[in-house]
């Protein structure tokens, strides 16, 4: 992990400009062995207070949805790694209905380096190829990183809701990007 930072540092200290360092990253499919790097990347309070339960991940229930997921919808959990270290997830979840709802959390420092990119990318791919029609995002109106990160991928707002969630009021944003089939 340290000789990731150090590589990221050294790539960013070349002078290299996020799209060169974008080629580094490498999206792939979740594994088990990820289980802790993506448990830290749910847990950062920066990812979780966009989460509806503001509330950190146990280990049991992480690694029951990582396992889950893993086994059941593997295409659409993908994560992005640098030199090994696993720096950001995107899945679909949601899998049963019309329109599968997209998530994308970063790792603390990482963001800003076209990670969100490179996963939202490969996963609208892979939506297209199993014939999926629509993906649906569902943001919190503060969240204007992510709302900008849809945007730039062709998600357009549908509505704004409030959403009330364990004795909280939550003012979203519900997006839809239509796949053309």
């Amino acid at each position: 992990m340290v000789s990731s930072m150090l590589k990221l540092s050294k790539l960013g200290s070349l002078g290299l400009r996020n799209d060169d360092l974008e080629k580094h990253i490498v999206i792939r499919e979740a594994k088990s062995s990820d289980t802790s790097m993506l448990l830290a990347i749910r847990n950062d309070p920066e990812n979780y207070k966009w989460f509806y339960n503001n509330a950190p991940v146990t280990v049991e229930e992480h690694a029951h949805w990582l396992n889950e997921r893993i086994w059941t919808a593997n295409f659409f959990t993908l994560v992005a790694e640098i030199d090994g270290e696993v720096i950001g997830i995107a899945y679909l979840s949601d899998m049963e209905s019309t329109t599968p709802k997209v998530s994308v959390s970063i790792k603390e420092g990482k963001r800003g380096i076209g990670v969100g990119t490179k996963l939202l990318q490969e996963l609208i791919s892979r939506s297209r190829t199993a014939s999926i029609k629509t993906l649906f995002a569902e943001i919190k109106i503060s969240n204007t990183a992510s709302f900008q990160l849809f945007s730039r991928h062709g998600f357009v707002a549908i509505q704004n809701n409030s959403k009330i969630v364990t004795n909280f009021c939550h003012d979203t944003l519900e997006m839809s990007l239509n796949l053309g089939f």
